[in-house]
């Protein structure tokens, strides 16, 4: 059903919509937890038993068993098809319908954007080759004063502009671009009849994305006037809201969902050079919802490392409230002596890297230390005024994590629990008291998590695990026939897969339910490697035991060569099940090679 529509379009319709604003739109929402729950707008219920995950964009019903993602949602709330509810979803943002995959203004916009594709990328390797030629001898040096290495120029695709007015406008034109090309890249500026490159005389830092297309450009002036950095303007491939530097990087550690976050290009270089994986800088200090959201696919904690300067981190606080709001564990690393992270680690290396994370505040930890720093706290009046602004703060938190924050309010005030605890919920506006000391959270019911489920579940939200289950583990191997579709349409989506977009592949309503539910389950704690493996041998070793008994009431009505046959088949089972229940997970083996054995 996706095909209906250009798949870039259709991302961008679902990266548009957020399912939280959309189902509120319709049912009042409360967020308990990590999810939202609401009364269930399929069934008639007293008690909320619906709820919306919004890190997965997915629905579920605990009552009646709806589920899904947001087309699903309109689709089944609207009375809609797939087509018009996809529509709907592109009209309430104010996207413009594409024209259906085989016109000719569809195929005309997808060359346009692949020859901007093509371009950056030829525009890429022309800079780093400057860079190693003799004009590009200053910027070398630059690099080399920075700590910069040759191999660090490599992996990052370092390159150089050199001074002249148009050097890069006239190779491109060469290549065979359009001027117009050259100017819808963001690598050319046209006025008044004359043309000039964007660039000139700077370093130059290539922007990929995680799918490793050359998007744009930052660049970094050696000496003279002008900003310091700049970065390409937004064009039809680019949009710095909707980016992070380095992310091309991050797939390679399946393993850790934590992200450290810097401001710019020499940051992450540095923090990365050291050993620190996992580092993607956000181009600036004004984080927006679609970087957050981008982050959220990636990491469960994000690890915000800006300069030292305490002001310069309260003037971030904004974009840590909105990596909060949408379900991210945010952490802020205070670097000493108003260092930023490229000369920190160059002093301090990869230790006090790590030393410093592990002491980093939590998000009301750093509200509470810029309120400390704001305040006279050797007043009276400063401690009082503290007391009364950190309980607010801590009005709408879980019971466990107030009680935590209200004893270290009252370590720095000398105010008591009691007091502290009367100022929190018992001055609270009406109608805004902390209904999470009143009310008993709503419990999902108890189902089966097997094995299958837990990894179809793991797969569809970390398509870094996907890719190395994949390698071991097939289709066949699982016992349901949902779940043998469910992991046949992540292998298909590869990179792209998540939640919302293997559900985007079923188009029967039953089954998207049954699906919903199985993506939606918690996967608090087991999203490691450790674990991967585990339910990657548990499947494999149910479906050896599932073969082994099958083989064996075969062969008791058999004789002869097929006998034979099948005895020879129920050994190689029975070897992979000795091979799995000692911890050894083999490459994966389809039916048909195991056959021709």
């Amino acid at each position: 059903m996706a095909g209906l529509f250009p798949q870039e379009w259709l991302d961008e319709v679902m990266e548009r919509n957020n399912i939280v604003d959309v189902v509120s739109s319709y049912v009042p929402l409360t967020k308990k937890g990590k999810k939202h729950w609401g009364l269930c707008p399929f069934h008639s219920e007293k008690t909320p038993s619906f709820s919306v995950d919004e890190d997965k964009q997915l629905y579920y019903c605990f009552g009646c068993k709806a589920g899904g993602n947001l087309v699903h949602f309109v689709m089944n709330l609207e009375k809609l098809g797939f087509r018009d509810a996809v529509l709907f979803l592109a009209e309430r943002v104010g996207m413009q319908p594409p024209e259906m995959e085989n016109s000719e203004e569809a195929d005309r916009r997808r060359r346009e954007k692949q020859r901007l594709y093509d371009l950056c990328r030829d525009a890429a390797k022309a800079y780093n080759l400057a860079l190693m030629t003799e004009g590009g001898q200053r910027a070398r040096e630059y690099l080399t004063k920075r700590g910069i290495t040759p191999a660090v120029i490599t992996r990052f695709g370092l390159g150089y502009a050199d001074p002249s007015w148009d050097g890069m406008t006239g190779y491109l034109l060469k290549k065979g671009y359009a001027l117009e090309e050259i100017e819808a890249s963001g690598l050319c500026i046209v006025r008044g009849g004359k043309k000039f490159d964007f660039f000139r005389d700077r370093v130059i830092f290539p922007i990929i994305d995680q799918y490793g297309k050359v998007l744009g450009f930052g660049g970094r002036v050696i000496q003279g006037d002008g900003p310091k950095y700049i970065n390409s303007p937004d064009t039809p491939v680019y949009n710095k809201r909707q980016m992070l530097y380095g992310l091309n990087f991050h797939k390679k550690f399946p393993s850790n969902r934590e992200l450290i976050v810097v401001e710019g290009y020499m940051d992450l270089i540095s923090v990365s050079g050291i050993g620190i994986p996992n580092v993607v800088a956000s181009l600036g200090t004004s984080l927006t919802k679609e970087q957050a959201r981008l982050m959220r696919r990636f990491a469960d904690r994000v690890y915000i490392c800006y300069d030292g300067d305490f002001a310069g981190q309260a003037a971030t606080l904004r974009g840590l409230e909105i990596l909060d709001g949408e379900g991210l564990d945010v952490r802020v690393v205070s670097l000493p002596d108003g260092l930023d992270p490229d000369d920190f680690v160059k002093k301090y290396g990869p230790v006090g890297m790590r030393d410093a994370m592990e002491k980093a505040y939590t998000l009301m930890e750093f509200k509470l230390e810029m309120l400390r720093r704001e305040l006279d706290m050797e007043s009276e009046n400063g401690r009082m005024e503290f007391a009364k602004r950190g309980t607010a703060m801590v009005r709408g938190l879980e019971p466990v994590e107030a009680e935590r924050y209200l004893k270290r309010i009252g370590q720095m005030t000398g105010f008591s629990m009691a007091s502290l605890q009367r100022q929190t919920f018992e001055t609270a506006p009406k109608g805004n008291t902390n209904q999470r000391f009143h009310n008993t959270m709503i419990r999902e019911e108890s189902r089966d998590t097997g094995p299958e489920r837990l990894l179809l579940g793991l797969c569809a939200a970390n398509p870094s695990f996907a890719k190395w289950a994949m390698e071991r583990v097939e289709a066949e191997d699982f016992s349901e026939p949902l779940h043998r579709t469910l992991w046949t349409i992540i292998e298909e989506l590869g990179d792209r897969a998540g939640p919302a977009e293997v559900l985007m592949r079923l188009t029967d309503g039953e089954s998207a339910a049954a699906a919903s539910e199985i993506l939606n389950q918690s996967l608090d704690g087991i999203q490691n490697q450790k674990s991967l493996q585990d339910f990657c041998i548990r499947v494999r070793l149910a479906r050896a035991e599932r073969e082994a008994d099958a083989l064996t009431g075969r062969m008791k009505t058999l004789q002869g060569e097929e006998r034979r046959r099948l005895l020879s088949l129920y050994m190689e089972w029975n070897k992979e099940m000795d091979q799995l229940k000692n911890g050894i997970l083999p490459a994966r083996r389809s039916s048909s090679e195991r056959n021709q054995d």
